[in-house]
């Protein structure tokens, strides 16, 4: 087609604006307010519209921007190749170099090694035998950062990184790495070994992670990375290094959550606001760059239905590498209760192996970009992120908001916020608080692994609290596993077909979160037949499941005869009668608007649990 042909087709098809859109749609909801009804208004901090249209976004131009070059918002290297990354939590050396081994041969382009225990420099030694150095080699160990480096700086075939992080492990532990408060003079070592060696290393690791498996925003993460990285590049240059010597020794590690565009918007608006922090300090563009190593959320994740995290953790990969990450880290699927096994690290590696090699994934660079939708997305996360970075510069940077608990605060607020959405089944965990397994038991195969390991250190501050969303409801559910007997829920259908039936199986959802056993039934014909079979379950709790209307008739009968020899709970909340059924000595309601927790934990100890 020729451009003037092009040019032609086009003028049959009149351009429309933002405003022609709303018009038309405001016109459809009859005068129901725009706002309410369409506006998604985001825990982020800013609003989601139901329509974008190509319009100009605040903080950059989407078709000036390319991949790979500054301010690198598109991408950091010109293909969208990643490495695939496994975490090996190393217990004996000798094993983890067999499981490495073997990872490496079937996919891995880089390993992970976690130490947590006290490491000497030939158990390092017997860690990277024979290993293939074509891959990166990551390590995150507390203490024994130097011990690592001066084996990297004798083998100038490795590359990777050492997740130097003493911001971090004081924000997590609430005390000091080796109660160093002046870290500097350990980045000088590592520094050193690592460029007399000229080697492919990074130093500093910039762990985000911390705060999204703590509860936080993806814009709280975001802002908090930043004013980490900050405090480490003026912490280094006031002791003489140069900005370059700083920027070059980082990378960064982002968890990432369900919120499948905003994740991939998060990491083009930190390599956008790490570009524009950078050219603060007038240095190269190339130093510019951020690394990025993705790993999937913990947060997410469940003990119940485990299955369920290969999924979340699926879309949550396709998020990263669709956002640019550089490498990433699926977390095995029964990290939650069990220890790591060779199965579940095949299956997270496999996952990666899938969209590489069969989806395609690293084809594309930055497939993202001209998505009205993730560009406004991408701007309004850069927009809300820089506000958090400098309420954070403007208390004294990151050290001195962490001692005055500024940090500790943001999240907490976010985080509560979070469980309460979680509680009202307003924020959804599917086989928790959403379509549990009522089949399901896992109390005896649980074995606790630490996935946030408990320090016996003393704290001089308080920490972040790392946790996952599903404990509370996982809880609960373990009391009841543990019971001889499982509390039986009696199911008094009756009157209305519709509403028995949504109600009850609105009910059984319910009281499948605290794994109690559900009697259903299809519909009593007479409320005496309903009264005889609930007192002949010897169920300990029966759910009254009809129509608002018919409430007035059943439910005064039903206290009368029914509230002395079972837990009486009414499915509904009939606005004009709570009052008098209150008054006859009905307790418990439950409907759309319940705190779910709160309700479940108050009939367990009514229970004696």
């Amino acid at each position: 087609m020729t451009d003037n042909n092009y040019d032609k087709l086009f003028e049959l098809f009149p351009t429309s604006s933002i405003d022609d859109w709303e018009k038309v749609v405001n016109e459809d909801l009859k005068g129901g307010d725009f706002e309410k009804k369409l506006v998604w208004n985001t825990s982020e901090g800013f609003k989601v519209l139901p329509c974008y249209h190509n319009s100009k976004l605040t903080n950059y131009k989407p078709d000036e921007l390319t991949p790979a070059i500054f301010p690198f918002l598109r991408a950091t290297k010109t293909t969208n190749d990643w490495k695939i990354c496994q975490d090996i939590v190393v217990k004996d050396p000798k094993e983890a170099n067999k499981i490495a081994s073997k990872s490496i041969k079937s996919g891995a382009d880089a390993i992970h090694f976690i130490i947590k225990s006290k490491i000497s420099k030939n158990e390092v030694l017997d860690l990277l035998k024979n290993l293939d150095f074509n891959a990166d080699l990551y390590f995150t160990a507390p203490s024994h950062e130097v011990v690592i480096a001066e084996v990297f700086s004798q083998n100038a075939k490795l590359k990777g990184s050492i997740n130097f992080d003493p911001l971090g492990y004081l924000s997590t532990k609430g005390n000091y790495l080796n109660s160093e408060k002046d870290y500097s003079q350990t980045f000088k070592k590592l520094h050193n070994l690592s460029n007399t060696a000229n080697l492919d290393l990074k130093i500093l690791n910039i762990n985000g992670s911390i705060f999204h498996n703590s509860g936080a925003t993806i814009v709280q993460e975001v802002g908090l990375s930043l004013s980490k990285a900050v405090e480490y590049i003026n912490k280094f240059t006031d002791v003489g290094f140069k900005p370059e010597e700083i920027f070059k020794s980082m990378k960064f590690t982002f968890s990432i959550g369900n919120n499948y565009f905003f994740e991939i918007a998060k990491l083009r608006a930190a390599r956008f606001l790490w570009a524009k922090i950078a050219s603060s300090y007038n240095i190269n563009d190339e130093f510019a760059k951020m690394q990025i190593h993705s790993e999937t959320s913990v947060w997410n994740m469940t003990k119940y239905d485990p299955h369920v995290n290969m999924l979340r953790a699926t879309t949550e990969a396709m998020s990263a590498i669709i956002g640019g990450t550089d490498s990433l880290t699926i977390k095995p699927f029964d990290i939650t209760y069990k220890s790591q096994n060779d199965f579940s690290d095949r299956v997270a590696k496999n996952i990666q192996n899938v969209l590489r090699h069969e989806s395609s994934l690293d084809k594309v660079t930055d497939v993202a970009a001209g998505s009205y939708y993730i560009e406004n997305l991408t701007n309004s996360i850069i927009e809300q992120a820089w506000k958090i970075f400098l309420q954070i510069e403007e208390t004294g940077g990151y050290l001195k908001s962490f001692e005055k608990g500024i940090v500790q605060k943001i999240i907490k607020e976010t985080s509560a916020k979070r469980e309460l959405e979680i509680a009202l089944k307003n924020e959804k965990i599917l086989g928790t608080n959403l379509y549990p397994n009522i089949l399901e038991s896992i109390s005896k195969n649980d074995e606790k692994p630490e996935i946030y390991p408990h320090s016996d250190e003393k704290k001089i501050i308080e920490p972040l609290k790392l946790y996952r969303g599903a404990e509370a409801f996982e809880e609960l559910r373990l009391k009841t596993e543990k019971l001889k007997k499982t509390p039986e829920v009696f199911l008094l259908t009756y009157g209305n077909p519709a509403m028995r039936k949504a109600r009850a199986t609105f009910s059984s959802g319910f009281f499948s979160c605290a794994g109690f056993k559900i009697i259903d039934n299809i519909g009593f014909k007479t409320i005496d037949e309903g009264i005889k079979e609930a007192k002949s379950s010897k169920a300990e709790i029966t759910v009254i499941c009809s129509f608002d209307d018919e409430y007035p008739e059943i439910v005064p009968q039903l206290i009368e005869k029914l509230n002395n020899s079972t837990i009486l709970i009414l499915a509904g909340y009939p606005k004009n009668h709570v009052e008098e059924f209150q008054k006859l000595g009905l307790k418990n309601f439950i409907h759309a608007k319940s705190n779910i927790l709160e309700t479940l934990i108050e009939i367990q100890n009514q229970l004696g649990i």
